[in-house]
């Protein structure tokens, strides 16, 4: 669904909770729980990660781009005028 890696576990306990339906509400957890769960959890990392990049990078480019574009027309404007008044200078 998500194209993360399935979970090499899942058939395994699937079966267990299968025959008992309130396997997961046992505390404290099991090792084989606890690795299942993280396993779980592990595999949507790389997932997360890059949806929350596409993320930040959109808002990143909302936030920079109107002191982005102001910078950029500064130093045009400072370029321009300069070349400008040396161009004039010399032909005065």
């Amino acid at each position: 669904m998500y194209d993360a890696p399935l979970n090499p576990m899942k058939d395994q306990l699937k079966n267990v909770y299968r025959r008992d339906q309130r396997y997961w509400a046992r505390r404290p957890l099991t090792r084989d729980m606890m690795l299942y769960a993280a396993a779980d959890v592990l595999a949507l990392v790389p997932q997360v990660y890059n949806a929350m990049t596409r993320s930040v990078a959109v808002l990143w480019l909302k936030l920079w781009k109107g002191p982005a574009t102001a910078v950029v027309e500064a130093v045009s404007f400072t370029v321009i005028t300069t070349f400008t008044e040396g161009v004039n200078s010399i032909w005065s």
